[in-house]
């Protein structure tokens, strides 16, 4: 089975549709934190399948629409036919199923789900597990997947018929099961059933035994306790009497106060350091200062040579500035004048072509009014024609509908005429050359045919007359119906000013021949001048006043020699234009340089002020004492910074060698030494005066007889309960073995389940088993032990939560093998599973689930994409599936 788009809508926490368009045939991770929609996805699916459409559900809605119609569509894929599933609960309730081309509704569809998923609908309300079966099984809610019993119980028998059409036989009864009934009735008079504990005489037996040997116990004990009371009492004293000839108390006490005497030296040295430190600081700011100063002496010493320098580079840039801003001078005056001459040239050049275009737009001009003018007679005549047509087709106008109509009525009354010659009375004569008849008006002679519609009257010369009735049926009614739509022919034709309707049919090919005419006149005529006839007259005039503007223009212009060539305008623009950059150019060098030696003369003044202030500080004869007195001052500083320095660091290898931390503790562990051991010799004195009071009060109260009887009491009843277990031994042996050959039996019946499990077991555990018992539920894990020496089995409720997890989800994927290959649909769903997996067990558990996903289409929803990131596949957030966001 493999799912392929899920959409939920107003369906619990999703109050805005949700839709997966896709899913991959193997696994699919869909993550997001707590509260994120995992599970209510989750539970979408499993509410589409489970629950009936019909079925109050209000917790089916979201948190806050109590209004709302919660719908689930999926669509899925199974034995190659395409399933397509639609419900809606609470309002407009609906359940669709199509199935390649079929489609179910209502009570139908759920039943078609039902017989192909292997489930079972609750009687009324919602479905609990208990009504889940497959599905329940494979797909596993949050906090469930250690949870495996129940959930196979409930599909044990669909799981059954999948073995049994796997083995091909049942594990039924052997011809024993009579047998193994009445040795368990005789086991039961000794053993309970379910514990296998004893029962009637052997429990009673066995309990006596057992009494008899707890008042051995006691006395055994009272014995043993009395003796380790003497020993005690001697080891008190014992050691009472080693301590005293050590003086243990003694030794710790000096101990204790040499620590003090140590710690108390070392806060002093601390203060010492703290002093030395404080003046080594103080020394340190002075020092800073008076380094300060020397330095600001030695700064105004290079601050002199500086301004030489920069005094001496100033009145250079001077000079070389004002030589520059000559020859700047110089270069725009002279491109200036150049400038102006060739703008003298560039204006003639102006003048002549201006005329040379004039010229040509008078010839361009006098072209066009031609072509007007042609135009304009052109127009003028197609006018004409296009009126001469409108007249002749008024002329001619017929009512092309009415003349469609006539064409209808003729073709009528050429069917009535058929239909006459059909019915009508044959007549064929053939008279002698001198003979005649008389038919009705015709003169009938010689030979010949003729038809007779009406009565007809023949007259025989000499005979008498004969009257003809035509025996057709309707002949009168077909002969009525002609004249009546021959007389309307009539009478449109002239209607219509037409003889015939042949004649009207040619007046309307003379008008569709005007009609064609016509537009081709229109087309021309719209060609000729689309404005109009006045617009061709308007640009006329406008053509002729711009041509007499033209000529006054060159009348009044410069004589043009046509001979001569006409000058490159655009390479005079272009050259006049360089011309006036290099002008702007050069006057704005020249301005620049102005600006450049006004500043250098600025700059050389303000470098002369400053270095004649600067020289007369340096030369002051103060300056030089301050100078000696500070070098003096700084030097017993540093003398003095160096004594404090050595005195802390003698200091500080002194606190080095003994740390603060380690005196505490001594004075802190010898303080409770000497208090615990102080303690100790308390309690023992005292222990040593309550033993010596008990053991004088207890004395000797007769043990070993007391002993004695009590122990050949208890042979008696050992004796009789071995009777009990030996019998109890044989019946169990005998339920054994015979159970033992109804078990094969099974095991042969699971054994395909057991190669499904032993497959994923060698990916988690390796060497591994798990057996399941007669309902195919797992109960006991056997493996390697730690130490790799031997095997050891374990329950399964006694292994740890996440041990039982991770089983949970193997068992799930080996019961969905064994399905597939029997054509069950399954889809496996882990919920928030695997969560209590070290990361080792959870790497294993990836490599099972990759396997599986080869094999089966998986959903893991999970709150830990993290954990996830290296199973290959991508991770589809849900709030990115959430259609209103």
């Amino acid at each position: 089975m493999k799912l392929l788009s899920l959409r939920v809508t107003e369906f619990r926490k999703f109050s805005e549709p949700v839709l997966i368009e896709h899913f991959d045939a193997g696994i699919n991770l869909f993550t997001g934190p707590n509260e994120a929609g995992k599970s209510t996805l989750a539970d979408a699916i499993r509410t589409a399948f489970f629950e009936r459409h019909r079925a109050s559900l209000p917790q089916l809605c979201p948190w806050s629409d109590s209004s709302a119609a919660p719908e689930i569509q999926l669509e899925f894929e199974h034995h190659g036919h395409h399933y397509r599933l639609a419900k809606r609960f609470l309002k407009r309730k609906r359940c669709d199923l199509s199935i390649d081309h079929q489609r179910f509704e209502g009570e139908e569809a759920e039943q078609q789900l039902k017989q192909l998923m292997g489930f079972q609908h609750s009687s009324r309300g919602a479905s609990d597990e208990r009504d889940w079966g497959i599905p329940g099984l494979l797909w596993i809610e949050q906090g469930s997947a250690q949870r495996i019993a129940d959930p196979v119980s409930h599909a044990a028998g669909r799981l059954q018929e999948v073995l049994e059409r796997m083995v091909g036989e049942l594990a039924t009864g052997t011809g024993s099961d009579t047998l193994i009934a009445e040795l368990k009735q005789q086991r039961y008079q000794l053993l309970t059933e379910r514990t296998g504990k004893p029962r009637g005489d052997y429990d009673k037996a066995l309990n006596r035994c057992q009494a008899l040997e707890q008042q051995l116990a006691e006395l055994d004990q009272a014995i043993t306790h009395y003796q380790a009371r003497v020993d005690e009492l001697a080891r008190l004293k014992q050691e009472q009497q080693d301590e005293e000839q050590q003086g243990a108390l003694i030794q710790i006490a000096q101990q204790l106060e040499a620590a003090r005497t140590a710690l108390t030296e070392w806060q002093a040295k601390q203060q010492q350091l703290s002093s030395e430190q404080h003046a080594i600081a103080t020394l340190d700011r002075q020092l800073a200062l008076l380094k300060q100063s020397l330095d600001d002496f030695t700064r105004q010493q290079q601050q002199h040579e500086s301004y030489r320098a920069a005094l001496s580079t100033s009145q250079q840039t001077l000079d070389e500035v004002k030589s520059r801003l000559t020859h700047a001078h110089t270069r725009s005056t002279a491109a200036g004048e150049q400038r102006r001459q060739h703008q003298r040239l560039l204006d003639q050049a102006r003048l002549r072509v201006d005329g040379f275009q004039r010229q040509q737009q008078l010839t361009q001009l006098e072209q066009q009014h031609r072509t007007s003018e042609q135009q304009l007679t052109r127009a003028r005549q197609l006018a004409h024609d296009i009126q001469e047509i409108r007249q002749r087709k008024r002329e001619l106008s017929l009512d092309r509908a009415a003349v469609t109509a006539l064409h209808e009525q003729q073709a009528a009354l050429n069917d009535i005429e058929i239909e006459q010659r059909v019915a009508a009375t044959h007549l064929h004569y053939q008279l002698d050359a001198d003979q005649q008849l008389h038919l009705g008006e015709h003169v009938l002679s010689g030979t010949g045919d003729t038809q007779l519609i009406d009565i007809t009257r023949l007259v025989i010369p000499e005979v008498g007359i004969l009257t003809i009735t035509p025996g057709g049926a309707g002949l009168a009614q077909l002969s009525e119906r002609a004249e009546a739509i021959a007389q309307h022919i009539r009478q449109q034709l002239t209607q219509l000013g037409v003889t015939s309707l042949h004649e009207a049919d040619q007046r309307l090919a003379k008008l569709a021949q005007l009609d064609n005419e016509l537009q081709l006149a229109e087309a021309r005529y719209s060609d000729s001048a689309p404005q109009g006839i006045d617009a061709l007259q308007q640009q006329l005039a406008a053509l002729e006043s711009d041509i007499a503007q033209q000529r006054k223009a060159l009348e009044h212009g410069p004589a043009q020699d046509s001979n001569a060539p006409l000058p490159d305008l655009d390479a005079l623009i272009q050259h006049q234009h360089e011309l006036a950059q290099h002008s702007e150019q050069a006057e704005q060098q020249w301005h620049q340089l102005q600006l450049d030696a006004g500043r250098a003369e600025v700059e050389h003044q303000r470098n002369s002020e400053q270095l004649s202030r600067l020289v007369t500080a340096l030369e002051a004869p103060e300056r030089k004492q301050r100078l000696a007195t500070l070098r003096n001052e700084y030097n017993e500083l540093e003398h003095a910074r160096q004594q404090h320095q050595q005195r802390h660091a003698t200091l500080q290898e002194s606190l080095a060698s003994a740390p603060l931390t380690l005196l505490e503790q001594d004075v802190e562990r010898l303080s409770r030494s000497l208090d615990k051991s102080r303690q100790r010799e308390t309690q023992r004195r005292d222990s040593i005066t309550r033993l010596e009071g008990e053991l004088s009060s207890q004395g000797a109260q007769g043990f070993e007889e007391q002993r004695a009887e009590l122990a050949s009491e208890h042979a008696r009843q050992q004796q009789r309960v071995s009777e009990f277990s030996r019998r109890a031994k044989a019946l169990q042996l005998l339920l054994e073995r015979l159970e033992s050959k109804r078990q094969r039996l099974v095991q042969k019946l699971q054994a395909p389940l057991q190669e499904k499990l032993n497959h994923y077991l060698g990916i988690l555990f390796q060497g591994a088993s798990l057996t399941l018992n007669e309902q195919l539920v797992p109960t006991l894990l056997e493996r390697r032990s730690a130490t790799g020496t031997h095997s050891e089995q374990n329950e399964l409720e006694a292994l740890s939560f996440g041990a039982r997890e991770q089983l949970g989800v193997v068992c799930r994927l080996a019961y969905a093998d064994l399905l597939k290959e029997n054509g069950h649909p399954t889809l496996i769903m882990l919920d928030d599973a695997l969560v209590h997996s070290d990361t080792e067990r959870l790497g294993r558990m990836k490599r099972v689930l990759f396997d599986a996903a080869t094999r089966h289409q998986l959903l893991i929803f999970s709150c830990h994409p993290d954990a996830w990131r290296d199973l290959g596949v991508d991770e589809q957030r849900i709030d990115t599936l959430i259609q209103g966001k």
